[in-house]
């Protein structure tokens, strides 16, 4: 009987030493990306003590991005180990997006998972800046800072004529053809040295 109540007593306290690990969060930094950001997604939670460690694997596929986490026992010889639950937080290096509505779909794996494995939405969106103030984005505007609504572009070149200084390609500034007939016509000068 001495024994079956020993026994009974260390598996009680296995089960208050060990306590289930949960996903408590997902988040996006930065909180309000753009696509020119290096998007990452951090997944926080607990481990049941402080040995334990996370890894993490990840797809994108259009908007839905899908993560597991993997949390593990750690333990090292001679590491001392404080059982009561440890906070973690895995970043998970999404990289560069779209512009677009994603949804995270984050679960974390682990025999201690209760029910197993937990799992988390999260959704966010990355949004374009319009430095200009001209309704195009700064991701598909030919000239981020200067406002060109219609993105007049004659020589075909990557900035709008609003940003470019010589837009016909003649080789010549356009505040040197200012005035003329040809500008944005394509016209070169003849400048004779004869009298």
């Amino acid at each position: 009987m001495a024994k079956l109540l020993a026994a009974l007593m260390v598996t009680a306290l296995a089960l208050v030493a060990t306590p289930s690990v949960t996903l408590a969060s997902l988040s996006v930094s930065p909180a309000n990306p753009t696509p020119a950001d290096s998007v990452t997604v951090w997944v926080s939670g607990e481990d049941p003590n402080s040995c334990w460690d996370a890894y993490s694997v990840h797809s994108v596929t259009g908007t839905y991005i899908a993560i597991d986490v993997y949390t593990y026992d750690a333990w090292q010889p001679g590491e001392v180990c404080i059982f009561v639950l440890t906070p973690f937080s895995e970043p998970v290096s999404i990289g560069q997006l779209a512009v677009g509505e994603y949804t995270v779909d984050a679960w974390t794996y682990s025999p201690l998972c209760n029910p197993n494995p937990c799992t988390e939405l999260f959704n966010f969106s990355v949004t374009d800046i319009d430095s200009d103030g001209d309704g195009v984005g700064n991701a598909a505007d030919n000239c981020d800072f200067i406002a060109n609504l219609g993105q007049e572009n004659f020589d075909g070149d990557t900035l709008g004529d609003a940003c470019d200084g010589d837009d016909d390609n003649d080789g010549y500034l356009d505040v040197v053809e200012s005035g003329s007939p040809c500008v944005g016509m394509g016209a070169t000068r003849t400048i004779s040295t004869t009298r």
